[in-house]
């Protein structure tokens, strides 16, 4: 057995019952093309319905392909046999319109294989059972659905010359990632994916070197730079300028990073003001604004104020609702200095902090005080107050 079919098997073997029966919707289309319109048995939020087939086809002419997934490793024979069975039963409503049935294993057959094409047969079905040796073989086939599904590199042919992945000495890179987040190897083989963590193992320590697919995925679900990644080149993440003239740029590309939480982050000393956005526990990311809330300290444009402060309450209003939520934090000049450093995970210094003004983002915006002046001048501070004041006064 080569390499790669050692890959796709152990992809295979350790897969999920859901996401065996995803790989499986996106495989068979390529297996055939009266297998384009599959469809699940999932509802809209990916979860499987009660019920039976696990998924199927209807034809033009109203006659139905039924499929049935399962990743079942022992009493195989057993299984297929019932879960042909369970489309004979009153939980399958169009049992009498099946032509054909289709298995799809996690698993090889012995010569029982045939037991379960009879089983079949008594209900005047037609039947493909694809075994773990034959979905291996077919998804070899398919380059650009085992790097994407399945998560193993096969070797495109152009021009009859084999152009193989690129491949880097970055695993220390990779290892320093994996430590600032407190994963254990074996979590970290988890998160990723990876088929093995002995050969892990050999990656972070540069005994061996680290697919540029691999390295990819590891920098989308850390936010890591690409480029620091596989080159050590440029800062260890990236960060972003969010355009005050634009709130429909602006709340587009928070919203790209889908974030769970948005942290509001203001310099008390300074007015600097930038959003810390968790997308995940492992991935953060930065996003600047090109100005500074000290409007006293403004020699002119202060007719941009209104423009400024609805670009902050837009995006406050947006993204202060499920499944996201806004948290207001207050930072002496030297702890926010911490936070703009590009090499720093975010993750770790957003905890380690102080976790003042949680609620500043919100009272800020009640220009209108229904709360006494000296109450958030007490909370605060006399720039909060500040702030409200400038605000008011150039409310157009």
């Amino acid at each position: 057995m080569n390499n790669i079919e050692e890959k796709l098997k152990l992809s295979y073997a350790k897969m999920s019952p859901q996401r065996f029966e995803d790989v499986c919707k996106a495989l068979m289309p390529l297996v055939s093309a009266e297998y384009e319109n599959i469809n699940s048995n999932k509802d809209a939020l990916g979860k499987t319905k009660k019920g039976t087939p696990d998924a199927y086809v209807r034809d033009s002419n109203g006659y139905y392909v039924a499929f049935q997934f399962t990743t079942q490793q022992d009493r195989v024979k057993e299984k297929v046999i019932t879960d042909i069975g369970k489309l004979n039963s009153k939980n399958c409503h169009f049992s009498d319109k099946i032509r054909k049935v289709v298995i799809c294993l996690t698993a090889n057959m012995s010569s029982e294989i045939e037991l379960c094409h009879k089983e079949a047969e008594k209900y005047g079905w037609s039947s493909d059972i694809y075994t773990l040796d034959d979905m291996v073989r077919i998804s070899e086939g398919y380059s650009q659905f085992c790097h994407e599904h399945l998560r193993v590199f096969i070797p495109s042919h152009i021009d009859n010359a084999v152009v193989p992945e690129r491949f880097y000495l970055c695993g220390s890179r990779i290892r320093e990632l994996r430590e600032e987040r407190n994963l254990l190897p074996s979590q970290f083989i988890d998160l990723i994916d990876y088929y093995s963590e002995l050969s892990w193992s050999d990656v972070e320590t540069e005994k061996k070197e680290c697919e540029l697919s691999i390295a990819k995925y590891v920098s989308d679900i850390t936010g890591a730079n690409l480029s620091w990644v596989i080159h050590g080149i440029g800062s260890k993440y990236t960060s972003d300028f969010l355009p005050y003239y634009s709130i429909y740029d602006s709340v587009e590309m928070i919203k790209s990073l889908s974030p769970m939480k948005l942290y509001f982050c203001i310099n008390t000393e300074t007015c600097d003001f930038m959003i810390v956005a968790m997308a995940s526990e492992y991935k953060w990311k930065i996003f600047y604004l090109n100005y500074r809330l000290d409007f006293w300290n403004w020699l002119d444009d202060h007719n941009k104020i209104p423009e400024i402060y609805e670009h902050f309450t837009t995006i406050y209003n947006k993204f202060n609702k499920l499944p996201c939520s806004v948290i207001g934090r207050l930072y002496k000049d030297d702890e926010f200095k911490m936070l703009t450093s590009d090499n720093v995970f975010l993750g770790e210094l957003i905890n380690k902090l102080p976790k003042r003004g949680e609620y500043w983002a919100d009272d800020i915006r009640d220009l209108e005080h229904r709360y006494s002046h000296l109450d958030y001048e007490h909370s605060y501070g006399q720039w909060f107050v500040d702030i409200q004041s400038y605000v008011r006064r150039n409310k157009t």
